[in-house]
């Protein structure tokens, strides 16, 4: 099966199609999973970013572009992290919720370069 790109998946996913979310669970769990660990500092269970993948399968509404999905992806991974830690403040300490707000930013940009360059090297 051929790659698909952006826009395709973009369609694919506004209409449903099991390829494309399949392209895109490919293209993103590795990196949201390292997103998630640079947040709070642990490596989580295998589910963790699944039910983010899943919650956007659920999704009644079509997304406007590419970039809203990878927001949307990114933004769960964020929340759902956030909320780990507030529900489990005997694993976190208070440090990590500090480090996820600080910090969330530059880990989402390094996770995106990071991504990407394993893009470019596939390509190569």
């Amino acid at each position: 099966m051929r790659t698909l790109s952006e826009e395709e998946i973009l369609y694919g996913i506004n209409t449903r199609d099991h390829e494309a979310f399949r392209q895109l669970f490919k293209m993103y769990y590795a990196p949201l999973r390292y997103f998630a660990k640079q947040l709070i500092g642990k490596d989580l269970r295998d589910d963790f970013i699944e039910i983010v993948f899943l919650k956007l399968r659920l999704r009644n509404r079509p997304f406007e572009s590419f970039k809203i999905v990878q927001a949307f992806l990114y933004g769960s991974v964020l929340k759902s992290c956030q909320k780990l830690v507030r529900r489990n403040p005997t694993k976190f300490n208070l440090l990590t919720g500090k480090r996820i707000k600080q910090n969330a930013g530059r880990y989402l940009v390094e996770t995106e370069c990071l991504r990407l360059t394993a893009l470019q090297m596939e390509k190569a």
